[in-house]
């Protein structure tokens, strides 16, 4: 079984790999808005004193890693050919091979994502690291703790935000409506995960009830992580535990609504 779903995972991996020329316009692109963002959070931090605690180049650091990880953790760039099949009917093939679908989708956007990241993250983060950006780099973090949890909770982060986008898949599965629960999905996402707004930047009423969502616990832990604005161990250390409480939630609940559906499997198409 570990090897069927180690062949899908491989199979999107490969297709997505081989758009480089797409990834080169979305580094650009990437590029852009970073300083873009960055220069708008440094004019912030430097005339309105107490807006956050953060340094400039925690924040800078944060706001690249977001850039270069963005193919990781957007749900907007879900494999069109499984919506697709979804609409003509064609899933009704998948449902007759000898394989778990909801295991069949998970690596499949698993795979798409791990690609598409890996042709834009690298190219970008060597452009941000570059001395001549100054306070605006990137840093490399060099604190061996901080630097393997934070790449632990990025793990988690990603195999979140897979079982986030598989329940959008299910719902659609469910509903036929593709654009409403996409759209709505991901503006929840972008929002309370801090993909608009760095959290640190949000009042505290809102932070203490994000505290209590899996979306404080996604970008905004791993990131901030890395760039050192969490040092805490005992804090990090906790945070990942609760991550990986969300994961089990998510994997869950997306099993569960497929399996609900796959009592009563209304295909389109014909």
């Amino acid at each position: 079984m570990l090897k069927t779903n180690l062949a899908f995972f491989k199979l999107e991996f490969n297709q997505a790999i081989q758009y480089r020329a797409s990834a080169l316009v979305g580094v650009l692109t990437q590029i852009a808005w970073g300083l873009m963002y960055i220069f708008l959070y440094s004019s912030f931090m430097n005339n309105s004193v107490g807006s956050t605690d953060m340094t400039i180049e925690q924040m800078s650091t944060y706001i690249w890693l977001q850039q270069g990880f963005l193919m990781l953790i957007n749900i907007w760039r879900i494999d069109p050919k499984i919506f697709s099949d979804i609409k003509t009917g064609n899933v009704s093939m998948q449902l007759v091979r000898p394989i778990k679908l909801y295991k069949m989708w998970y690596y499949s956007v698993l795979g798409n994502k791990v690609a598409r990241t890996l042709l834009r993250c690298i190219p970008l983060l060597i452009f941000a690291s570059l001395p001549f950006l100054g306070q605006m780099r990137f840093m490399f973090q060099t604190d061996p703790f901080l630097l393997t949890t934070s790449i632990v909770s990025l793990v988690l982060t990603c195999l979140m935000n897979v079982a986030y986008t598989l329940i959008v898949i299910d719902l659609v599965f469910i509903t036929h409506d593709e654009t409403t629960i996409r759209q709505v999905f991901n503006i929840i996402l972008q929002f309370l995960s801090g993909l608009i707004i760095p959290l640190q930047f949000m009042p505290e009423w809102l932070l203490s009830i994000l505290k209590f969502t899996p979306f404080y616990y996604s970008t905004n832990l791993s990131f901030n992580i890395y760039s050192g604005y969490y040092n805490d161990p005992k804090e990090i250390l906790i945070g990942i535990g609760i991550q990986l409480l969300w994961l089990i939630g998510f994997l869950v609940l997306g099993n569960v609504l497929l399996k609900t559906k796959m009592k009563r499997v209304t295909v389109l198409g014909g």
